[in-house]
């Protein structure tokens, strides 16, 4: 019995490889019997003839009577019999969807008119460059629907001022992330006072100015002896080293390295502390002209 179950299973296998895009699947015994369930590889589901393995209709991207041809590769589907396109993937058109659409998201099958164009093209094929100050336009008259960065305006004609990173308003030019150093106003466009370093985005007034310049517009110079004056009001905060007072006119005299508190002429002493490698402030003199300095209990 053995014998003839064995010789019943190879004559269906031998079915199955003869029909070609078909596969054995789910093989069992059930007493002296063998059954097999067969399903063509690439038939739509329940479509196919489990006696003659053709196909009612194939999966997509196949044809043939057993769907056992593959349609080119730009077909999106093509007709059971004769494998012509009937649909192409984006990008291709022509009766063999062999022709490729330039600069084409999509095009029409038959005409290759583009239905929609990549960025930056337009016109019927989407042949026509889009302006240079335009990132996106209409795909028929080519006007500008969406500027390049550092561009505003009707058709995108202005540039930006000097906005951080580049980017402003389509519609009225303002900086959306301010201006880059050294600039202000809603656009960027008017620079900061000539001395400035950075100045009030609005008004531009200047908020830093350089080493020994005060002022709104940083056009004042600080005090003879001063080395850092007040950026508003021009009070010097810090004296060049050997001087010190209000105006940083009066001379240190005889303190340790000509340098001394600038309110006082006192100086602070920095000592070395036993078994430490750091300095600390310790003690204060006073400046006594032509006397030793003394340090304070």
């Amino acid at each position: 019995m053995n014998g003839i179950a064995n010789v019943h299973l190879l004559s269906l296998l031998a079915v199955v490889l003869i029909f070609g895009g078909c596969s054995a699947q789910d093989l069992s015994r059930r007493g002296d019997r063998t059954f097999v369930n067969v399903n063509c590889l690439y038939c739509e589901p329940k479509t196919c003839n489990n006696v003659t393995g053709s196909c009612e209709r194939c999966l997509m991207g196949f044809y043939g009577d057993k769907c056992e041809q593959t349609c080119p590769n730009t077909c999106s589907t093509c007709e059971k019999s004769n494998g012509r396109c009937s649909k192409c993937i984006d990008g291709w058109f022509g009766e063999n969807c062999n022709f490729e659409c330039v600069h084409c998201f999509s095009c029409n099958k038959e005409s290759g008119a583009c239905e929609t164009c990549q960025p930056n093209y337009w016109g019927p094929q989407c042949q026509n460059e889009c302006e240079y100050n335009c990132h996106v336009c209409r795909i028929d008259t080519g006007d500008c629907i969406h500027c390049a960065q550092g561009y505003f305006g009707e058709n995108c004609a202005r540039q930006c001022g000097h906005c951080r990173r580049g980017f402003c308003d389509q519609a009225t030019g303002s900086c959306q992330f301010g201006c880059n150093d050294g600039f202000y106003g809603e656009s960027c466009e008017k620079p900061c006072p000539q001395n400035c370093m950075v100045c009030n985005q609005t008004d531009g007034e200047c908020l830093m100015c350089p080493a020994k310049m005060w002022g709104s517009q940083c056009d004042y110079t600080c005090p003879l002896n001063c080395d850092f004056c007040h950026v508003s009001t021009g009070e010097c905060l810090e004296c060049v080293e050997g001087f010190h007072g209000a105006k940083c006119e009066e001379p240190c005299g005889n303190c340790i390295g000509r340098v001394c508190v600038k309110d006082t002429g006192y100086v602070s002493m920095v000592v070395k502390m036993a078994g430490s490698a750091e300095h600390v402030t310790k003690s204060v003199f006073k400046t006594v002209p032509n006397a030793t300095q003394r340090t304070n209990a």
